[in-house]
């Protein structure tokens, strides 16, 4: 989710899950707690999904779900229902996010499985943080903050701040969504997490955009670094949003000629991944 290999997974992936197709082995769980076979196919639909494959993804992903049920390892389903989930925050949808976070969630406590549970959490806040409940987002922030804390694991601790920074801009408390997007960037710089911190970068922008008294060169600035990390990724729907938060931006300083030009980037970039969720967005920053 927040390496550059991430883009690579389209490619290897298939690769893979021929081999496993040729063998008889490929139900056999190669000495991993998690049926291979399922889990890697629910992986290729989840990493087509940051890449903005949408169709594709959910194909997978369905056809990994399938397979896991058929296996019956709650392990395997509850990663099979993680990586289904994690495929359509990108898109925008969190309706299906949270449906299919909240079953692997069900998995992970089921088989006890801490370190996972509480990155689901943090994917769970941002699904709910899309759907605008700030308070759901917020309570699986602290959730998932308080396991971490038990198990010193700190890994995927930026998503939390992040999906957490996100929920109390929704709300309107911008001194708290500007300390955890900039938790969330200092985390993401040191664990080496480059998507989350593209993100975090743009979200910081944003948040500094509506800030009163805030320097807009510097939140361009932020918004300018986060879409170039993104665009390296090759993460064509975070690219794609940062552009419509960049017009945001640049319609707050008055700049109309760059507004247009961001809006007709991420229209077009929405349209042919099929990301309606966010064209509605488009034609709530139109209306204004």
């Amino acid at each position: 989710m927040s390496n550059v290999a991430e883009r690579k997974h389209p490619e290897a992936a298939p690769k893979v899950v021929a081999l496993l197709e040729k063998t008889p082995k490929k139900f056999e769980f190669f000495e991993t707690p998690v049926d291979l076979y399922p889990v890697l196919i629910a992986l290729y639909g989840h990493a087509l999904g940051y890449v903005g494959e949408f169709s594709q993804a959910e194909k997978e992903c369905e056809k990994a779900l399938i397979l896991a049920q058929q296996g019956g390892n709650p392990y395997s389903m509850g990663w099979v229902e993680f990586m289904y989930g994690c495929q359509y925050i990108p898109k925008g949808d969190g309706r299906n996010a949270v449906k299919h976070l909240q079953n692997s969630t069900g998995y992970f406590e089921k088989v006890g499985a801490l370190a996972v549970l509480q990155v689901a959490w943090s994917l769970l806040a941002s699904g709910h943080s899309l759907l605008g409940e700030s308070d759901n987002a917020l309570e699986y922030f602290r959730k998932m903050h308080e396991v971490q804390t038990d198990i010193e694991s700190p890994g995927f601790l930026s998503l939390g701040h992040l999906a957490s920074s996100s929920a109390y801009l929704n709300s309107g408390n911008l001194d708290e969504a500007k300390v955890h997007a900039e938790k969330a960037l200092n985390l993401g710089q040191t664990h080496h997490e480059r998507y989350c911190e593209g993100n975090s970068w743009l979200l910081l922008g944003r948040i500094m955009g509506k800030m009163e008294g805030s320097n807009l060169d510097e939140a361009e600035k932020c918004m300018l670094n986060g879409l170039k990390i993104l665009e390296e990724l090759e993460t064509k729907p975070a690219y794609a949003v940062g552009c419509l938060n960049l017009a945001e931006l640049y319609m707050h300083a008055g700049r109309k000629e760059k507004v247009l030009e961001n809006l007709r980037r991420s229209q077009e970039m929405f349209s042919q991944m099929g990301m309606d969720q966010w064209l509605e967005r488009i034609k709530n920053v139109v209306g204004k």
